[in-house]
C-alpha cells in the first residue's frame, strides 16, 4: 500500500511539474504573439516603378547573308595567299555591313516595362511607402503586418 502511495505521489508530482512548464512556455508564447498584428491601411498613391527591358534577341539573318556575300565577292580578288586574305577580309566585311542593314533602326532595349509599384499608403495618421509586385488601386485597404516594440 505504502508502495502504490509512493507511485500516485510520483506521477502527480510529474504531472504537476509538466503542467508548470507548459503554463510558463504559453505565457511566454502569448507575450510575443501579442506584439504584432495584422491591421488594414488606405492606399494613397501608386506610383509604377519602370524598368528597362532586356534587350531582344539580334537577328543574325544578315550577318550570315552578308558575310557569305562578301566571302564570294572576296574570293574574286587576288591569287595565292593573297585571295585567302581577300575572302576573310570580304567575308567580315559582309558581315558587318549585313548585320548593320538587318536590325537597322532597331533599338531593342528602348522597351520600357513596370517592374513594380511604389505604394504610399496612411495607417493612423502616418504615411509610409513600401514596394509592391501588383497595383493595390488607389483608395483601396491593404494589410499592413504591426509591431508593436515598448521602449
Amino acid at each position: 500500500m505504502q508502495l502504490l502511495a509512493f507511485f500516485f505521489l510520483e506521477v502527480s508530482m510529474k504531472t504537476i511539474f509538466s503542467s508548470l512548464v507548459f503554463l510558463i512556455l504559453s505565457s511566454l508564447c502569448m507575450t510575443a504573439s501579442a506584439q504584432s498584428y495584422v491591421d488594414n491601411a488606405r492606399v494613397l498613391q501608386v506610383v509604377p516603378i519602370m524598368q528597362q527591358a532586356d534587350c531582344a534577341q539580334r537577328n543574325n539573318t544578315g550577318a550570315a547573308i552578308g558575310g557569305l556575300a562578301g566571302a564570294l565577292l572576296g574570293s574574286n580578288v587576288g591569287g595565292g595567299n593573297g585571295k585567302l586574305a581577300a575572302v576573310a577580309v570580304g567575308g567580315i566585311l559582309g558581315a558587318l555591313a549585313g548585320d548593320r542593314v538587318d536590325n537597322q533602326g532597331n533599338n531593342p532595349c528602348a522597351r520600357q516595362v513596370v517592374a513594380g509599384y511604389q505604394v504610399s499608403f496612411e495607417y493612423m495618421g502616418r504615411v509610409g511607402i513600401k514596394n509592391m509586385q501588383y497595383d493595390p488601386g488607389v483608395g483601396s485597404l491593404m494589410r499592413v503586418y504591426v509591431t508593436v516594440d515598448p521602449q
